[in-house]
């Protein structure tokens, strides 16, 4: 099993001297012996994850799920319930993109669905919006009021956009310091028409519009 903290730890000993441990913990908002803490920690909560996986610029999600092996049993004949269960299991997820629920799994690491769904953590760097300088994401626990949007963050500038989805228009804006974010909405409103870095069969639009609903619509289940 992979201890996170060591692996945190190694990725943050890899930024080099930009990153100090002041730093880091001005980044998270939390003191320096939190830090020590976390690097101490073999397990660690799937939102404070995102946060430092948004903060160093690395996915430690997708490196945890690829030290995952998983061993299928042997059929027996007591597994006609089970397939049973799995084709009804299958039809009900026929209206969802295999690479939508394959994103849900990915950030499930708890065995409870997450919270929040990155959209662009598989962007190149070149990318309109690049994962070291935006975290572009859906979110659960949504507002039932509020219609399906994403959140555009700017890790450097700290201010934080809502767009919709439907019609590609600003909701609120969250804003934190004094930085113009017309550009980065300008950047966002082109990057919904483009092929998703998680499936480039669909979409950034319909990727988060997928992940939206699946997310908001399990939440209520």
């Amino acid at each position: 099993m992979v201890h996170i903290g060591q692996l945190i730890k190694s990725v943050f000993d890899s930024k080099g001297k930009s990153c100090t441990i002041e730093w880091f913990a001005s980044q998270l908002n939390c003191k320096r012996a939190n830090i020590y803490n976390i690097f101490n920690r073999p397990t660690i909560d799937s939102q404070l994850l995102e946060q430092i996986s948004i903060i160093l610029g690395h996915d430690f999600f997708k490196e945890l799920s690829n030290n995952m092996r998983v061993t299928r049993p042997e059929k027996s004949p007591t597994s006609t319930e089970h397939d049973a269960k799995r084709e009804l299991y299958d039809n009900m997820m026929s209206g969802i993109s295999r690479s939508v629920y394959r994103e849900i799994r990915r950030l499930s690491l708890t065995r409870q669905i997450a919270d929040v769904a990155r959209l662009n953590h598989l962007d190149d760097e070149n990318s309109m919006l690049p994962p070291s300088r935006f975290a572009v994401f859906v979110m659960g626990k949504e507002d039932p009021d509020v219609k399906p949007h994403i959140h555009l963050r700017s890790i450097a500038d700290r201010y934080e956009l809502r767009i919709g989805l439907d019609n590609s228009k600003m909701l609120s804006v969250k804003r934190r310091g004094a930085s113009d974010y017309k550009e980065a909405a300008n950047a966002a409103f082109q990057w919904l028409g483009l092929p998703s870095a998680i499936d480039p069969a669909l979409t950034n639009r319909d990727m988060a519009l997928a992940l939206y609903t699946s997310l908001n619509t399990l939440r209520k289940a």
